[in-house]
């Protein structure tokens, strides 16, 4: 059943990888579309930043004529004032020249004296003289209104000039700014810096586009690369479930033949634990009855010593000689009426009349020894004859047992006997699925039969990564050798065929650094096997602890490649080492350093 879900699982898994490689050219052209785009929009880079210079520029130049205008129009104003003052200083002038002139003839007048000549007429009279002004203007003030006309007029001049100057700095500014005015170019700057902008962000979508490109081809690739491997797993698959089937058969055969009547294996095997458990209290039983046959012997021979020390000749005369309580309470009886009679008789003798007899001499003394010596033997008789009876009694009790035990001894091991040849078959079937008897010649196991299809896959699937890791050096295969020196048990041995000596090699015999990469491929392929057979659910984790220490720099670039080809086929592989140069090939990584108080501390670099 295991296989044809797997079979189910991988045909299915061809079909949706052909759907999806009949979708992925339509989806290549979409991604090849957003990189042109992405490329034409980066061509146009140079050519918007050369705009953005340009509103630049222009944005300068406008702002420059603002500035110039500004500047401007504060030398009009200045102008306009000087040409106010300059008006003012020439009418001043001419004011005091009128003036002046007017208080001429009053200076002239001044002058005449009687009989000189005047200087303008030359006459020598002067009749009527003309009154000097009281405000007379004077030459210094004539020529101070003509300074000061002069500095205005100067004055006027410069500030004209300056207009003029301002005037075409304001026609060149305007000119250098085409025309614009300062929120126009600010406007045109801001523009093109988005346009720029818009085209650097164009570089990082054809870099992303191409990423996508790349990626999306990687993909297709090993999307047909693994579709054409299920097809080739769906046919080594269907083949197996053919020799599986065949092989379910012949084992349901097996299975019929060893119930043997019974419904189920598990009802034959309940039966047989019954008949084990009877063979094992029959064993029980017969290690018993040695016990007690050896506690019989015991026994019979402290009978004998008792019997001979008691003066009995046989068991039955001991049991014949055993007194009741009853008995003995009569002999009891029987010897206090003695002693009563004794004590009577010897009352009698001491009466007068009996006093009176012949001296002739009675031996009383020796009556009393022997009276005390049947005594004490009665005692001893009474003593020994209730320990023989004791004994007797436990000795027919000990008999009685063992005559019983030894039935059920003999019983149980006909029991036995019956178990053992009706569980035969079941236990050499047994010994046959646990590679624990001589008929398995090969030492293979039901289990390890069954998994050994399964490690051929996995031995395959390593291959496929050593055959890199190795530059084509060592190959994996399955050995029929013992598993291990300690077990005869064969079928999950493996061998390094080193194809640069063209010889097997036993795996305990390669380095260090080669163990570590040839145990990683082992994972990697259990981990693609378990992938394969759990119905698409994927390892999408994996740690490898150390062991790259022990790798030369060649060897740990092809690791770190294949690492790096599984990261890529969407899988987390986490790495635990200490080699430096481990660093410099894995960008996302936490690093542990311990601290002087013995504490350590973490940095995550991403």
């Amino acid at each position: 059943e295991d296989l044809r879900e797997s079979l189910a699982t991988s045909r299915a898994g061809a079909q949706r990888l052909a759907a999806e490689l009949e979708v992925r050219p339509s989806q290549r052209r979409e991604i090849v579309t957003e990189l042109e785009t992405a490329t034409e929009v980066v061509a146009q880079l140079p050519g918007r930043r050369a705009q953005l210079e340009v509103a630049e520029a222009v944005l300068a130049a406008a702002r420059a004529a603002a500035a110039a205008e500004t500047e401007h129009a504060d030398a009009v104003a200045a102008r306009d004032r000087a040409a106010r003052v300059a008006r003012v200083a020439v009418a001043h002038e001419a004011h005091v020249r009128a003036a002046r002139i007017t208080g001429l003839a009053g200076e002239l007048a001044g002058s005449l004296e009687d009989g000189e000549p005047c200087p303008v007429c030359g006459g020598t009279e002067h009749p009527a003289k003309a009154a000097l002004a009281a405000d007379g203007t004077s030459a210094e003030d004539v020529e101070g209104a003509e300074q000061a006309r002069s500095d205005a007029e100067r004055i006027l001049g410069e500030r004209s000039s300056r207009v003029a100057a301002l005037a075409e700095r304001v026609e060149g500014a305007r000119a250098n700014a085409g025309g614009l005015t300062l929120a126009e170019a600010e406007a045109h700057v801001s523009d093109a810096r988005v346009l720029v902008s818009m085209a650097a962000d164009g570089e990082a979508d054809r870099e992303t586009a191409m990423t996508s490109l790349r990626i999306h081809d990687d993909e297709t690739e090993l999307a047909r690369a693994t579709r054409l491997e299920l097809e080739q797993l769906c046919s080594v698959e269907e083949g197996k479930t053919v020799a599986l089937e065949q092989a379910l058969r012949h084992v349901e055969r097996e299975v019929a033949d060893a119930r043997d009547g019974h419904p189920t294996v598990a009802a034959r095997r309940s039966a047989l634990q019954v008949r084990a458990t009877a063979a094992s209290a029959v064993l029980d039983a017969l290690a018993t009855l040695d016990n007690a046959a050896r506690n019989r012997a015991g026994r019979a021979s402290e009978l004998a010593a008792a019997l001979t020390e008691h003066g009995f000749a046989a068991p039955d005369a001991a049991r014949a000689a055993m007194l009741t309580p009853v008995h003995l309470a009569e002999l009891d009886a029987q010897v206090r009426a003695y002693d009563a009679e004794l004590a009577r008789v010897r009352a009698g003798l001491a009466e007068p009349e009996i006093a009176g007899l012949p001296d002739e001499p009675v031996d009383s003394a020796g009556l009393d020894v022997v009276l005390t010596g049947l005594r004490d033997a009665l005692d001893v008789r009474r003593a020994a004859a209730a320990d023989a009876g004791g004994a007797a009694g436990r000795a027919v009790d000990r008999s009685m047992s063992s005559a019983t035990a030894l039935r059920q001894v003999e019983a149980a091991a006909r029991t036995l006997l019956a178990a053992v040849a009706d569980s035969a078959p079941v236990l050499r079937m047994a010994n046959l699925a646990s590679a624990a008897g001589s008929d398995n010649s090969r030492a293979l196991t039901l289990a390890t039969y069954v998994l050994v299809r399964r490690f051929e896959d996995v031995v395959a699937a390593a291959n496929d990564r050593l055959v890199l890791m190795s530059d084509g050096r060592y190959e994996l295969v399955r050995s029929e050798e013992r598993e291990d020196v300690r077990t005869r048990k064969t079928g999950l041995s493996m061998r390094v065929v080193d194809h640069a000596t063209g010889s097997e090699r036993d795996p305990r015999t390669l380095s260090g650094g080669e163990t570590f990469y040839v145990s990683l491929c082992l994972a990697l392929g259990m981990a693609d096997v378990v992938t394969a057979e759990a119905g698409g659910i994927d390892l999408g984790t994996l740690f490898v602890d150390e062991g790259f220490g022990s790798l030369d720099p060649h060897t740990l670039d092809a690791v770190l490649a294949e690492l790096g080809r599984l990261r890529a086929g969407g899988r987390v592989v986490g790495v635990v080492s200490h080699v430096e140069a481990l660093k410099a090939s894995i960008a996302e990584r936490v690093e542990v350093r311990r601290l002087a108080d013995g504490s350590s501390a973490l940095t995550v670099r991403a």
